[in-house]
């Protein structure tokens, strides 16, 4: 019963980065929160006006969604300290982001990461590049957009998807077939072989090139 979503009060929170910054020096501050602005992003707007009042020199990583990201908002916050996010894309492939129940779209996902650059605010994308139905298509529509984005690290290229006990595509995986345990961990096949070949050749030629990374960057 109850509200769904709760958040705490902004000046209880700002008073405790205030405490944080006083007694143990703190300089970065990361809110693990992925769920940091609800309803309105009417908490992001105080949170950062109450610090913004405490006048502290502090760096700030907050992980978001990409239908959080809107300008006025993302100015108010990197006025208050924000200098770094982890942007949940997930995928650039609409079919992909539909069959994760994202709620969200290709546009709006590139929307976001433009409006983040422009603000010069760093930015880690989580994403994932493969699952057990990737098929090639997907992978060059994904691909597509990726290469010509920011701050995709190399490595990202080889991003899977991750395995969770008891949630809704863990349990179509089992149904299908398609699902390995380890004990608590949980491997997968593609039922596209020819995505295992594409994932092992990225694979090779990101470890012959490892010494040269920043190369790749």
């Amino acid at each position: 019963s109850g509200q769904r979503w709760r958040g705490r009060d902004p000046e209880d929170v700002a008073d405790e980065v205030a405490r944080g910054v006083r007694e143990y020096n703190a300089r970065y501050i990361s809110f693990v929160d992925d769920d940091f602005f609800g309803p309105g992003k009417t908490l992001a707007h105080k949170v950062a006006r109450a610090l913004l009042e405490r006048d502290l020199d502090v760096s700030i990583l907050l992980s978001i969604h990409p239908r959080d990201v809107e300008h006025d908002l993302f100015v108010l916050l990197k006025r208050a300290g924000l200098k770094s996010v982890i942007l949940a894309v997930d995928n650039f492939c609409q079919a992909v982001l539909d069959r994760y129940r994202k709620f969200t779209t290709v546009e709006q996902n590139v929307a976001s990461i433009k409006i983040l650059e422009s603000l010069d605010i760093d930015a880690y994308l989580g994403i994932i590049m493969f699952d057990p139905w990737t098929t090639l298509e997907e992978l060059h529509e994904i691909l597509r957009v990726v290469v010509i984005l920011p701050y995709l690290r190399p490595w990202q290229i080889l991003s899977k998807f991750e395995i969770y006990h008891g949630s809704p595509i863990t349990v179509a995986l089992e149904e299908q077939g398609l699902l390995k345990w380890n004990g608590y961990f949980g491997t997968y096949e593609y039922r596209d072989s020819r995505i295992q070949g594409v994932y092992l050749a990225i694979e090779t030629i990101m470890k012959i090139c490892h010494p040269s990374m920043h190369e790749l960057d």
